[in-house]
């Protein structure tokens, strides 16, 4: 939970003797003149900028990461989804690959992809070289239990196949928290 925000005491700039026309950059400020209505907004920085930074996860070009959530095991996905939304992450869940596809066609709007690997329909190995091909710049994180055999080089094929980490099952919050930060950072 981030802490509450203080308020920001006012504050009082001198006058701007820029050109009304003109948009500019003054002392940390911005400020735009607007003729018509013989105003000028000033915008300002936080002043408090240690505040995103005491927030828990990893901030993403100002926000928290968006992740898609590939897991066809529904417990597993939700506790997933627990640990990601308590570190502030918006998470979008889905249950296999197959289902995975309509997210995937423009995955702009993902900062990372966290896929379990055995999945019906399209495995999350197929998920990773599909990111890996089309999409390089979006991070893939593998989970497994290692399916029926409980044999983990699964993990170490889904490192070769470009995933950016890994992890076994059950998965631990700090472990995924870690691997978040590692891959966004």
């Amino acid at each position: 939970r981030p802490p509450p925000r203080r308020p920001l005491p006012p504050t009082r700039l001198p006058a701007d003797p820029s050109p009304p026309e003109h948009r500019r950059e003054r002392a940390g400020a911005v400020g735009l003149r607007l003729p018509a209505l013989n105003a000028t907004i000033k915008f300002y920085p936080c002043r408090d900028a240690t505040y995103l930074h005491d927030r828990p996860g990893t901030i993403v070009g100002g926000k928290m990461a968006t992740i898609l959530l590939i897991d066809d095991d529904a417990t597993s996905r939700r506790t997933l989804r627990q640990y990601l939304e308590a570190d502030g992450h918006e998470v979008t869940e889905t249950e296999d690959g197959r289902a995975a596809e309509v997210y995937l066609a423009d995955p702009t709007e993902f900062s990372m992809v966290v896929t379990d690997i055995f999945m019906p329909y399209v495995e999350g190995i197929e998920v990773i070289l599909r990111m890996r091909r089309e999409h390089p710049e979006i991070p893939c994180i593998a989970v497994s239990g290692g399916g029926r055999s409980r044999n983990l080089d699964f993990l170490d094929l889904a490192r070769k196949a470009g995933a950016k980490a890994t992890l076994a099952k059950p998965v631990k919050p700090n472990e995924l928290k870690a691997a978040v930060r590692h891959c966004l950072g």
